[in-house]
């Protein structure tokens, strides 16, 4: 289930996205979405997402997150696991155990 979340703890595992450590959606472990994502302000996937994202703004899949989808966003933190093609316009941060399939087009990692 998506939902709108402010201040949750399991941001707390990954490099800080936001520096107040709020986003405004959660996909959850457990669930999942078949479509095309856009959004404002930073989502969490930590469930299973198909299909497409585009965004100005940040993602962050989770360790139990698997996303397969086109992602263009402006900053991608990872630990999960994404199939398909990334562009981040500022940066994308992978972190153990993250597995990553397709080509990642960034300035910076």
């Amino acid at each position: 289930m998506m939902g709108i979340l402010k201040g949750d703890d399991k941001m707390n595992n990954l490099p800080t996205a936001v520096a107040s450590g709020t986003f405004n959606a959660l996909l959850d472990k457990g669930s999942e979405f078949e479509g095309k994502l856009t959004f404002e302000g930073t989502v969490r996937i930590d469930g299973k997402f198909k299909g497409e994202i585009f965004s100005d703004a940040n993602l962050i899949v989770g360790e139990s997150g698997k996303v397969e989808a086109d992602i263009k966003v402006n900053e991608l933190t990872v630990k999960g696991e994404i199939i398909g093609n990334i562009t981040a316009k500022t940066k994308v941060i992978v972190k153990a155990p993250a597995v990553v399939r397709g080509n990642i087009n960034t300035p910076a990692w």
